[in-house]
């Protein structure tokens, strides 16, 4: 997420672009214990773990965002929603929802069928430019991937193989799409709609693929685990970082990501250190 906001070429942006935020979407129902959670339960748990945190964070932004970078007034982001990498925690509340409902057809094609066709809703506001705040039009699309993550294990041979070809084939996947479109979920362009998903699916799988070649006690698995504990922080600041930085500082891309690096594993620190105060 963050190198997809970064000063890149338009092609390495298509290219991250092409999977990075269905991942988000898909990751969120692979990992979620679906048989486990009534419909209250699970929105007690996206309450405290999604939208509580939403809050917090988006107050610390809109203050820097409009005192210091001249983002948007209050009323204007109320009406519209974020335009930073924020937007997403709403939809991905909603399209958990969504999903839960769409998980109790219990023949999974079916259930996977049913949740294609409600999809389309999002491609179809895309078409005839139907704008909707805040983003939601892209929560239909956003459910499909959520109950594809969900049933992941059951294509568990399209990710878990040690063949080196399949990552490679997934690859040339997205980087042909990337050629051609750019998928952005925040501004639902989601049309052509095979196409893209196509390409978030078998960029994803690609993810899932490579992820698979580490062991848990790995020192790439146990980095990666700890940065993940910490993606709400990364997301809320990382691009509202770099957006100061561009405008307040004059260094190279190398030393203003370091930089960026620094800012947020201090942040991390400081907010585990308020937790721990306050909760603990």
């Amino acid at each position: 997420m963050v190198i997809g906001h970064a000063n890149l070429p338009i092609y390495a942006r298509n290219l991250i672009w092409a999977f990075h935020m269905p991942l988000f979407f898909i990751l969120s129902g692979f990992t979620t214990k679906w048989s486990e959670l009534s419909f209250r339960t699970l929105l007690q748990k996206r309450i405290k773990s999604l939208l509580v945190p939403f809050l917090g964070y988006s107050i610390i932004d809109f203050i820097i965002y409009y005192f210091y970078l001249d983002g948007p007034d209050l009323i204007t982001i109320l009406q519209d929603g974020w335009d930073l990498a924020l937007w997403f925690i709403p939809v991905l509340f909603l399209s958990n929802c969504l999903a839960y409902t769409l998980k109790k057809v219990s023949n999974l094609r079916l259930q996977i069928l049913v949740s294609f066709v409600i999809s389309l809703l999002t491609p179809l506001m895309s078409y005839f430019h139907v704008d909707v705040p805040w983003s939601l039009a892209v929560v239909p699309y956003a459910s499909l991937f959520v109950v594809l993550g969900s049933n992941m294990n059951c294509v568990k041979q399209l990710y878990s193989s040690r063949s080196i070809l399949l990552p490679i084939v997934y690859l040339i996947i997205i980087m042909t799409e990337a050629c051609f479109f750019r998928f952005d979920m925040a501004t639902n362009k989601t049309v052509p709609f095979v196409v893209l998903t196509i390409g978030a699916l078998a960029g994803s799988l690609m993810i899932f693929n490579v992820s698979t070649r580490f062991s848990s006690e790995s020192l790439v698995s146990r980095i990666l685990s700890s940065v993940g504990r910490e993606t709400f922080v990364i997301i809320a600041f990382s691009q509202i970082l770099i957006m100061l930085a561009n405008r307040y500082l004059s260094i190279g891309s190398i030393l203003k990501y370091l930089l960026l690096v620094v800012a947020l594993f201090s942040i991390c620190k400081l907010k585990n250190f308020i937790v721990r105060r306050l909760f603990c």
